[in-house]
């Protein structure tokens, strides 16, 4: 679970390099844990670090319910854009277009799904008429401090990242803060070092210009408490697989018989054996390969078993599951979507929050230009699954 950062409000008033650093120190610790989350959405497994003895099959099979999870829930939540109804829905719509948002919002939806938080930066363009834009940003390289109210409202943002040279080493780390009234840029040395430089700009806005998403009120990501189960799975897979490879490379037995007198001949006559898969036995001999058994039907009901726990504890369904063929109703697909449904809806609510907060600020940078504010418009989410009508 994402931990909220918190301080007095006192803290603007005396906000240096070596407060910041105190917070970096804080959201450090937690970066093992969001790049572990960004591993298995990209595919990267524990499994795939397993080691087995020199001459033993190692096969690693990744099966990224992961990803399949992340994809289906963000495509169900944010696969069709948001529109807006109200006072000033057209408005804010012609903003958000102007600003290309939708892109943003699958981005925000995806990092919510993935990390269990997504982080936005509202800026203005660099044009000639400049006008707000957002930016999905990570929260490997972002946080956000609140006051210690119950209300946490945003004291300042920080968004860092490492400059590196043509050769990939890295030069400096960049490290931005943002307040309500300004913004200051520290240039570091590696690792959150000296100083080396530090330039302040005002901000217009008047508001934090980072926006804070939470997937649901843990802050945890979508497969998050699967983990333990894709990794059963994969393990399950990869050894099944070594149990095939194990099969094929069976050891001969021969019954009252040799290949050889001397372990020459034996070496000789083993690999013509090969080559040529062919062998000559005397009378009351025999041959036969010394298998190991293996319960298919059994390991095959575990699977399925491993697979059904990871889609009802995620509440995402398998859609390619046979549960989905056929023709089924309306109301019975509404029913097996249930879980994804109240799962969805957790989401909306959550989001809401930070679509307010984005209208706010967007509402301040056109202020800047001179357009009246909107009306309280309100977003309208669709889902992104058809329907059986």
């Amino acid at each position: 679970m994402r931990e909220i950062y918190t301080a007095d409000r006192t803290v603007l008033e005396r906000l240096d390099v070596n407060i910041v650093r105190q917070f970096l120190d804080r959201h450090a610790r937690e970066i093992q844990r969001l790049e572990k989350l960004r591993r298995y959405y990209c595919g990267y497994h524990d499994i795939l670090e397993r080691e087995r003895g020199a001459d033993a099959p190692n096969n690693r099979v990744v099966c990224n319910h992961a990803k399949e999870i992340i994809d289906t829930a963000a495509g169900h939540f944010m696969g069709n854009p948001i529109s807006y109804s109200g006072p000033g829905a057209e408005q804010i719509t012609d903003w958000f277009k102007a600003a290309e948002i939708d892109s943003v919002d699958i981005n925000n939806a995806k990092n919510t799904g993935i990390y269990g938080i997504s982080y936005e930066l509202v800026t203005m363009s660099d044009d000639e008429s400049p006008i707000p834009k957002s930016y999905s940003i990570l929260p490997q390289n972002t946080f956000l401090v609140c006051d210690n109210t119950v209300e946490h409202k945003p004291l300042f943002a920080v968004h860092h990242y490492a400059e590196e040279d043509a050769a990939g080493a890295v030069v400096c780390h960049v490290v931005n803060v943002y307040t309500a009234e300004r913004v200051v840029s520290y240039k570091l040395e590696p690792h959150f070092g000296s100083v080396l430089e530090e330039t302040e700009a005002p901000n217009f806005l008047g508001e934090v210009p980072i926006i804070e998403y939470w997937n649901n009120e843990e802050r945890q990501g979508d497969f998050e408490q699967q983990i333990s189960l894709i990794d059963a799975y994969d393990t399950l897979m990869s050894d099944r697989v070594n149990d095939k490879e194990e099969f094929v490379d069976a050891i001969l037995v021969l019954i009252n018989a040799m290949l050889g007198d001397t372990p020459e001949e034996r070496v000789e006559a083993a690999e013509q054996l090969k080559r040529n898969r062919l062998i000559e036995l005397p009378s009351e001999s025999d041959a036969r390969y010394l298998l190991r058994t293996f319960d298919e039907a059994g390991v095959d009901i575990l699977r399925r078993a491993i697979e059904q726990d990871i889609h009802k504890f995620s509440s995402v369904p398998c859609l390619s599951d046979e549960n989905f063929a056929g023709n089924a109703s309306g109301v019975s697909l509404e029913y097996k979507l249930l879980g994804l449904e109240d799962l969805t809806k957790i989401k909306e609510r959550y989001y809401t929050k930070g679509l307010k907060r984005r209208i706010a600020l967007y509402t301040a940078a056109y202020a800047l230009k001179g357009e009246a504010a909107p009306g309280n418009a309100e977003p309208v989410f669709s889902r992104g699954l058809p329907k059986n009508v």
